[in-house]
């Protein structure tokens, strides 16, 4: 009895892995992915190398690629909040991506919106400043953003 429950629990397993992907075995979790929000917390050198927002996939999804934050929010070191909509102060750069310069914070991404670079300026005091991401429940297909101290090269 024993030998037959270990060979027939990987094979059930397996099946139920199986049944829930599509025929070229993507998981259908995969399909659709929603922002929420993402925080990320900044100290004194500045950031992270590279962090992903909360629910997004690694790869296009159905073959879209874009991100649709509603709002980001900026929280300095006195925890003063800001926020702002990308879309309303950014700036079209001569290689064809965009710049939102938001004073500590700068962001830049191309036009396809499929990724998002954040350059944060190093803060002079020891509080913590907070980049607050908010997706407002719209779909994200592929996020990655860069975090990238001020005055450092890709």
């Amino acid at each position: 009895m024993k030998h037959n429950l270990f060979v027939s629990l990987p094979i059930l397993l397996t099946l139920m892995i199986l049944s829930s992907c599509d025929p070229i075995g993507n998981l259908f979790f995969n399909k659709t992915f929603y922002a929420g929000k993402a925080e990320m917390s900044f100290s004194a050198d500045g950031g992270k190398d590279e962090t992903s927002i909360v629910n997004s996939s690694h790869k296009p999804v159905k073959g879209k690629t874009g991100w649709s934050f509603s709002q980001v929010y900026i929280v300095d070191e006195k925890n003063n909040s800001q926020d702002i909509l990308l879309q309303d102060k950014e700036e079209e750069l001569p290689n064809e991506t965009y710049m939102v310069d938001a004073g500590w914070v700068k962001f830049y991404y191309p036009k396809k919106r499929n990724k998002i670079r954040v350059e944060v300026a190093p803060n002079p005091n020891k509080e913590m400043r907070k980049l607050i991401f908010d997706g407002g429940g719209g779909p994200v297909y592929y996020i990655k953003i860069v975090i990238k101290q001020a005055g450092k090269t890709d």
